[in-house]
């Protein structure tokens, strides 16, 4: 049962990631992490996003513009790096508390105020969206949503949005698996969920993939971040609450 609902949280996470350029580690980790080890599932999802995003990022290198990505990446690695070294020092609940914080704070955002907040590129808002979202990729592989929300204000063509959002992805996670390798955390466990999960996300790139043009996009995204914050409260609700 726990890998049933871990494959099905995979597919629909690529189906996302597809469709809106992100969601599979934040899918994966808001419904598995009662299944698996904090620290366990944030390895498998940053192993499988970096596979997942080297293709998307490889088919639209074209369109890459690396100067707008360099900033954040290079505060995105160097603080998610410091994360994962210090993340076997903080409690397996308090992780599993913050990360649904994590959650619910992103749901807000995207519903309530991306509209209203514009982020303009310059190398010092570049450097502190890295920052924010090397935290949130070194504890829970969800650092995704800032990095977003920075290339959605400064790019204006959707598939320049998406060679960025993908190559963002592939060199942090490819960064990170090398240090959490390093770091002893790529357990044989880690490999068995890979290779589940790796199933699970070809499924849904191709569901993804072929309803592309078919689906209500804006209705979409609201209900997956409504979905991610219903996934965090549950999570935080679990931990302070209900334990």
């Amino acid at each position: 049962m726990q890998l049933l609902i871990y494959g099905a949280a995979c597919v629909l996470g690529q189906f996302l990631q597809t469709t809106i350029g992100f969601g599979l580690n934040i899918i994966v980790m808001a419904l598995a992490t009662a299944l698996f080890p904090v620290t366990t599932l944030a390895s498998a999802c940053t192993l499988l996003s970096m596979c997942s995003s080297g293709f998307f990022a490889w088919k639209w290198r074209k369109k890459l513009r690396f100067q707008a990505i360099l900033w954040p990446l290079i505060t995105m690695l160097g603080v998610s790096t410091a994360a994962i070294a210090t993340i076997r020092y903080i409690p397996v609940k308090t992780l599993q508390g913050f990360l649904g914080l994590a959650l619910i704070a992103m749901s807000i955002f995207f519903l309530g105020f991306q509209s209203r907040i514009h982020i303009h590129a310059s190398p010092a808002r570049g450097l502190a969206v890295g920052g924010i979202a090397g935290v949130l990729a070194g504890y829970f592989s969800t650092g995704g949503p800032p990095v977003v929300a920075y290339l959605l204000e400064t790019l204006d063509d959707k598939e320049t949005y998406l060679a960025c959002i993908q190559t963002v992805f592939f060199i942090s996670n490819l960064w990170n698996t090398i240090f959490r390798g390093f770091s002893g955390y790529l357990t044989g466990e880690v490999f068995r969920l890979s290779a589940v999960g790796a199933i699970c996300v070809v499924l849904g790139a191709f569901w993804g993939t072929r309803l592309l043009g078919k689906l209500n996009f804006s209705r979409l995204r609201v209900l997956a971040y409504i979905f991610i914050g219903l996934c965090g409260l549950w999570i935080a609700a679990n931990v302070w609450l209900i334990s």
